[in-house]
């Protein structure tokens, strides 16, 4: 199947990737679907919304594991490398959880 590669500005790339975002369709699609009439654009997959409410509550669970091992490591004595290696897996979580709420389309 032949491709074409064509250059936009700033501008008009931004145009053309918000307006096929709101269609849910790829950029090509929009095209395609603008100047053929027998065009039938690809939908772009959604993130299934009550899959990604699972897994932030399942991060929530892991969230309050790391804290409460943060603690029996505060009361008996953590080393330098155990608060480093706690602070990475508190930062991973942060990063996996600031994640699935932009997916959501929701803010913290």
């Amino acid at each position: 199947m032949p491709t074409l590669n064509i250059r936009l500005t700033d501008s008009q790339a931004e145009r053309l990737a918000a307006e096929a975002e709101a269609f849910g369709i790829t950029k090509g699609g929009l095209l395609k679907s603008r100047y053929f009439e027998d065009a039938r654009p690809r939908k772009v997959p959604r993130p299934d919304q009550k899959e990604l409410a699972k897994i932030t509550a399942q991060l929530g669970k892991l969230g309050g594991n790391v804290n409460q091992i943060a603690k029996k490591l505060n009361q008996h004595g953590a080393g330098p490398e155990d608060r480093r290696s706690l602070g990475r897996i508190q930062h991973d979580l942060a990063q996996i959880r600031q994640a699935t709420f932009e997916a959501l389309g929701l803010s913290e």
